[in-house]
């Protein structure tokens, strides 16, 4: 039962965000960043529900794997909210051209890594396929991690359109996409 508890809590505060933001409008977005969008959308979901349907022919995780994955959703959580947070009016859901105030956001989280809100996303997902399924459940996150991969290049390349030797200053600053010294 607490376990039920400890991944239903971030799953409620992701999905939660994700609503207030998701109506933040994708009417100018491509047919591939709508078609991406699905994508992610289907491999979350994989995501979500393969460590509960694998959980009953698994060892259960020790209490403190659950609490440490416990910890990463929140955190992750935390990451997400912050991340959208800190892009304010200039965040969508799905990819696409902004208005001509757009401006690149260099500072807080985006001084760390280029796209902290997919870091939120992966670590909130990590931490509740460990709480259902412990260390085994992360397997289930190879589909997310590879569609976010994905879906940075294709932000990416968005970026470098809109704000050109910025952008490119910028990457040099800020070496890691997703993971600190590791992407």
């Amino acid at each position: 039962m607490l376990d039920a508890l400890m991944w239903t809590t971030p799953a409620v505060l992701l999905g939660a965000s994700e609503l207030v933001f998701a109506s933040r409008g994708s009417r100018e977005a491509s047919p591939d960043a709508v078609a991406m969008d699905h994508a992610i959308k289907a491999a979350t979901l994989a995501g979500l529900v393969g460590p509960l349907l694998a959980a009953p022919m698994l060892p259960r995780p020790l209490p403190g794997v659950v609490v440490a994955g416990l910890a990463l959703a929140l955190a992750g959580v935390a990451v997400r909210l912050l991340a959208m947070v800190m892009l304010r009016q200039r965040y969508r859901l799905t990819p696409q051209r902004q208005s001509s105030d757009h401006y690149l956001v260099r500072n807080g989280l985006y001084g760390f890594v280029r796209h902290p809100g997919y870091t939120g996303i992966l670590m909130t997902l990590s931490g509740m396929a460990i709480i259902a399924a412990g260390p085994w459940g992360l397997a289930f996150l190879a589909p997310v991690i590879v569609f976010c991969v994905v879906r940075i290049a294709g932000e990416e390349r968005l970026l470098r359109e809109e704000f050109g030797s910025e952008f490119s200053d910028y990457c040099r600053t800020v070496r890691w996409r997703l993971v600190p010294c590791l992407y």
